[in-house]
């Protein structure tokens, strides 16, 4: 018996599964069936390292996805992370702005543990990791005030007006170091009455 032969046999029976349209082979040349079988099993190998890739990102850094009943896993399917991700759309307003719709806590976990290649097509686009940044931390603070808005790159806060500065600071040093990037990240912060100001 080979090594760890159960899992190759499931990765076939998942490349054959009726979802995939892949079951029937509607070709007669022997190549040309010879030829798919060949393409099938490269993205059977692409498959595979991307669910070995997900899982030993999780165990290094000793996170967690969820499985389909919600709770804690470090070892999620490549199958299941296509599922979770299924109702995350882009959504283009106008020629300048666009903004990745339905990106939940567990999702922001996954990106950032797989890397900088993966977490950037999300946030920069989004500024979605920012938001969930700021909020973590104004909860754990357990400071007075919210983020109200988010237009693209822009959030909008309310905080009290005696500790606005010092929480301004905060937030400006959490927005400019998001991530690591060859350049600076730089943010500028505006403090008002209103959100015209």
């Amino acid at each position: 018996v080979y090594k760890n032969q159960f899992v190759v046999e499931r990765g076939f029976r998942f490349i054959k599964s009726p979802e995939f349209l892949a079951d029937s082979l509607y070709l007669k040349k022997p190549e040309r069936i010879e030829a798919l079988l060949f393409i099938m099993t490269l993205c059977l190998m692409v498959y595979a390292s991307l669910e070995r890739k997900i899982r030993t990102s999780l165990e290094k850094e000793d996170d967690f996805f969820i499985d389909q009943k919600g709770k804690p896993t470090q070892k999620p399917t490549t199958r299941w992370v296509f599922q979770t991700f299924i109702d995350i759309h882009l959504l283009s307003i106008g020629d300048t702005q666009q903004i990745v719709m339905n990106l939940k806590d567990y999702h922001h976990t996954l990106l950032r543990v797989l890397g900088y290649d993966y977490l950037i097509n999300y946030l920069l686009i989004s500024g979605w990791g920012i938001s969930v940044e700021a909020e973590s931390y104004l909860k754990e603070e357990q400071i007075e005030g919210a983020m109200l808005l988010q237009i693209h790159d822009k959030l909008i806060f309310e905080i009290k007006e005696e500790i606005v500065d010092d929480v301004a600071l905060k937030l400006k040093y959490i927005m400019e170091n998001i991530m690591e990037l060859d350049v600076p990240l730089v943010c500028s912060v505006s403090i008002g009455d209103s959100w015209g100001s």
